[in-house]
Order: structure tokens, then C-alpha cells, then sequence
């Protein structure tokens, strides 16, 4: 019995391949068919086997290693007890066709700008703003995965607290896309 059902299995997918024929009847219709017409004057169509892409998957670049966040009293750094990205959500996917991403953060205590403290931005690991305030627009991101991480600084640039890092996706429109859609094509 295993040696039948082996055998079964292997002539399976030979059986399962269908055969198309066509022809065209006395009207001058084009017919297409698993099964050909009586007359047996149809030709029969070989079918290639279908285009298979294999994509591997995508591996994550690995972010810019953060220095950890100095050891410093509190006085030291202004006090400040905690520093955190609210926007956007972690392993978020943001749809923004203009590649405008805006980053809100919260600070507790509220940041010193008084005393030259500002809020750092850095995008895959680079700094792309520096901001007084827990609120800015990032223009022109390119689509794709993205790691953001906010910093406090005080008056001379000094690192005084570091957010944890927020990993999200960007999902852009092509420029074909908008340009057909433009020409009302879509």
C-alpha cells in the first residue's frame, strides 16, 4: 500500500497540469478549452510554467549603536526625569506621499529652553533637527524603514538624556503613481 501511494503522488501533479487547446468555429469565433472539439481541429496550446520570484526577506539594517545616556546627577542635566517619542508609534507604518513625518515627544520636567536647552532629533542614526520644543516636521523622508531617536541638550550641546529609539515604516507613493493619477489615469 505505501509503495502505491508513492507512486500516486508522484504521477499527481503530472495529472494535474491542464492542457489548453483553441480553434475557431465556422462563425470565425476564437474558442479556448480544456477539452478539444470534436472535429479534432484545435491546436493545442503549451502553457510555460509560471514566473516565480523568490524575495528574500528583507533584512533590518542595524541602527547607529546610541551611546548610553551620560551618568550625571539630576541637577547635573537639568533635572530632567524622562524623555520619550509619542509620534510616531513604534513599528508603526505611516502612509505620507510627501515623505512630511512630524515627531512629537513629551519631556518631564518641560524642557529649559530658558537656559539654552534644546531637543535633538536623529533619523537611521544621524541628526536631522534641533528644535526648542517636543513638536517638528521632518519634510521629504525617503519610503522605507526608519529609526528615530530624540536627545536633550543643554547650552553648550551636551547629551543629557536620551530617548529610547522608535523603529517605523514609511509607505510613499511612486512618482509614476501620482503622475498617472495627476492625468486622471487612475
Amino acid at each position: 500500500m505505501p509503495r502505491l501511494l508513492l507512486i500516486l503522488l508522484c504521477t499527481l501533479p503530472g495529472l494535474l497540469a491542464a492542457q489548453v487547446y483553441t480553434w475557431r468555429d465556422a462563425e470565425g469565433v476564437t474558442h479556448f478549452s480544456d477539452q478539444p472539439p470534436a472535429d479534432g481541429k484545435a491546436r493545442r496550446i503549451e502553457i510555460p510554467p509560471p514566473n516565480v520570484r523568490h524575495v528574500p526577506k528583507a533584512e533590518r539594517a542595524p541602527a547607529a549603536p546610541a551611546a548610553p545616556a551620560p551618568r550625571t546627577s539630576p541637577t547635573a542635566f537639568g533635572g530632567y526625569r524622562s524623555l520619550a517619542i509619542v509620534a510616531p508609534a513604534h513599528d508603526s507604518a505611516l502612509t505620507a506621499n510627501d515623505g512630511n513625518v512630524t515627531v512629537r515627544c513629551t519631556i518631564d520636567p518641560p524642557l529649559q529652553a530658558g537656559r539654552g536647552h534644546q531637543l535633538r532629533i536623529r533619523l537611521d542614526g544621524r541628526p536631522v533637527a534641533q528644535v526648542s520644543g517636543c513638536e517638528a516636521t521632518l519634510e521629504n523622508l525617503d519610503r522605507g524603514e526608519h529609526d528615530l531617536q530624540v536627545e536633550a541638550l543643554d547650552g553648550r550641546g551636551q547629551v543629557l538624556l536620551r530617548s529610547e529609539p522608535v523603529h517605523f515604516t514609511l509607505h510613499r507613493h511612486s512618482r509614476l503613481f501620482r503622475r498617472s493619477r495627476a492625468r486622471g489615469k487612475l
